[in-house]
């Protein structure tokens, strides 16, 4: 017993080392994991921050297997586009030859350096790069390492100092060309020696000097200074600032007659040497001219005081006079208003009326009926052949009532909706016609049906985006002036309203035919007509041949600002007299769109 105790307890030690060694081996395998895993993170940044692109491919197809994050910048293409394709997918070699001799000299020698080649980008342009190459085994595969710098900025800098010797050359000649050439005076001093170096044809021919007189010599030897004190003060700024301009200065010329002139200077270095080149401008027959200028303007100023105090005055006067017109307009506006209202509101109150007292009159006779109903009832005395007379009653007043409430109901309905829209003057899609036919409700009780008849011939089916309200007070004031001019002193007369759309291009007054982009409205009327020398005066404002007759000559003027302006559309005047008179009117079938902060300008009535 004891020793198959003791073959347990070895046999365990056994198994505990083992186990030991396993777990100290997977520490071994987790730690190495660890490191690699951190090496390949080491790996990855360095390959993404070095400064120039680099690329992975597989030598054996040519695939793309990795690029960092300089290739972007450099091809165009992305990282995404071109994991998975090769440099001939994506057109990358400008020149193929290059491409083989790339891989020739890696295949031979396992590594390229400092190679230019011609890449194409990818929107098409070529560039140099200069490239770097090695190959390498891993896993059983062979990759090669490419590094590429793009040296379009090298090469252009190489060029540009061979182009700019060569400009300096050319400029040697070309700036001493210009410098003789120049219509400005121009010199060249030495800072050190004080000496004119040199002065251009137009400073000799302007001051008067012999060239040999000046050349080597100062501007104290010249005394070109009137006062040697600007001299000083022009050079002080001049080493300080290194350039003065418009430096005002007393130049005495070769003659001894001394110049006001501008002087401006730069300094540089030439040779070594400070120098500085100048410009003088003789401003002496300027300085005249502005004096004269300014006594002129004292002269002037005085004169534009004296008109600007009457001015004043007249404008003021005009004020009072202007706000007198808009106050007289805004009261004839508001007259007009009114006369429409109250005539509205009357004929609106008298077809009201009739249906309305009918609905009384039955409502009576019912409730007298029902009381005596109530009576017999209460008195026993209730018959078969009295209950039904008075259902008979009741049925037949009920319908009435109904039916002339239904009326008073429709008027009100129509009235309200025109109101509704002229109050708010809200765009809004609408069934042309049934806004009209809302209109003519209310119209109809403004005039006599006895004496004028009233038909309208509106095509069904037409649908609008625009301004109802303003519709309707087109309507309502066209239906005004019929009534206060068209039929005056006429006993019987027919207004006819039409509704027709104009084929586009081809508008014809006559036609009436329709499109899908405007609306025709026609409001005629067989009365008197418009005699033709009033007829290019009909929307002009205050317009009116009833002058001291109420009325104020601003409906056709609110007729025509409406439709040319919030419908956008045109009118147009046909009569004779006579013959009656006809206005035409051309809408878009959507109103044009018009500014979020402004209204339209809709007389509300």
């Amino acid at each position: 017993m004891m020793l198959l105790i003791a073959a347990i307890v070895d046999q365990q030690h056994h198994t505990d080392a083992a186990l030991h060694a396993i777990q100290t081996e997977m520490d071994v395998r987790k730690h190495a994991e660890h490191v690699l895993q951190e090496r390949k993170a080491l790996f990855e940044k360095v390959f993404q921050l070095v400064p120039v692109t680099l690329t992975v491919t597989r030598m054996r197809d040519g695939y793309y297997i990795d690029v960092n994050r300089n290739w972007k910048s450099l091809s165009g293409w992305s990282r995404d586009e071109v994991i998975g394709v090769t440099s001939a997918d994506i057109n990358l070699w400008a020149e193929i030859e290059q491409r083989n001799k790339l891989v020739e000299l890696i295949n031979r020698d396992g590594e390229v350096r400092n190679m230019q080649i011609s890449f194409r980008h990818q929107d098409g342009h070529i560039f140099q790069c200069r490239v770097s190459g090695s190959k390498f085994e891993s896993e059983n595969e062979t990759y090669l390492l490419i590094a590429s710098q793009n040296i379009e900025q090298e090469l252009a800098t190489e060029q540009a100092r061979a182009d700019a010797e060569r400009l300096l050359r050319e400029n040697e000649h070309k700036y001493s060309t210009i410098f003789q050439l120049s219509p400005i005076p121009l010199g060249l001093v030495d800072v050190e020696t004080k000496s004119v170096i040199e002065v251009n044809d137009i400073w000799l021919q302007q001051f008067g000097f012999p060239r040999e007189k000046v050349i080597g010599r100062t501007a104290v030897e010249l005394a070109f200074w009137d006062k040697p004190e600007q001299r000083a003060l022009m050079m002080q700024l001049l080493l300080n600032e290194g350039r003065v301009d418009r430096f005002e200065m007393l130049h005495r010329r070769y003659d001894g007659r001394v110049l006001t002139c501008l002087l401006s200077a730069r300094l540089f270095d030439m040779a070594g040497n400070k120098v500085f080149i100048f410009s003088l401008l003789d401003v002496t027959r300027q300085y005249q001219v502005e004096q004269e200028i300014r006594d002129m303007t004292v002269q002037l100023e005085a004169r534009v005081r004296l008109r600007t105090l009457k001015l004043e005055q007249a404008n003021i006067e005009l004020a009072e006079a202007m706000e007198s017109l808009r106050y007289a307009q805004d009261e004839l506006i508001r007259s007009e208003k009114m006369a429409a209202l109250g005539s509205l509101v009357a004929g609106v109150a008298h077809e009201l009326n009739t249906p309305i007292g009918n609905s009384v009159t039955v409502a009576s006779t019912l409730q007298d009926r029902t009381k005596e109903l109530l009576d017999d009832v209460s008195a026993g005395k209730l018959r078969r052949s009295a209950l039904d007379e008075y259902l008979q009653s009741a049925t037949t007043g009920t319908a009435l009532l109904m039916k002339t409430l239904g009326i008073a109901r429709e008027l009100i309905r129509s009235f309200k909706q025109v109101a509704v829209d002229q109050a708010s003057n809200q765009r809004r899609i609408f069934d042309l016609k049934t806004s009209l036919d809302e209109v003519i409700t209310t119209l109809a009780p403004m005039f006599n049906k006895e004496v004028l008849s009233l038909r309208t011939e509106f095509s069904p089916g037409i649908v609008m985006d625009s301004f109802p309200g303003p519709l309707g007070q087109i309507l309502t004031n066209f239906m005004s002036n019929a009534l206060n001019h068209g039929f005056d002193g006429i006993d019987k007369g027919e207004m006819k309203g039409e509704i027709k759309r104009e084929l586009k291009d081809e508008i014809q007054i006559t036609s009436r035919l329709v499109d899908d982009q405007h609306v025709e409205i026609v409001f005629a009327d067989n009365g008197i007509g418009i005699p033709e020398v009033d007829q290019k005066r009909v929307f002009d404002p205050f317009f009116t041949t009833k002058l001291g007759q109420g009325g104020s000559g601003l409906g056709m003027h609110i007729v025509y600002n409406l439709v040319t302006g919030v419908l956008g559309g045109s009118i147009h005047l046909d009569s004779k007299v006579g013959e009656g008179t006809s206005f035409t009117i051309l809408l878009p079938l959507s109103a044009p769109a018009m500014s979020s902060d402004v209204e339209p300008e809709v007389i509300d009535l």
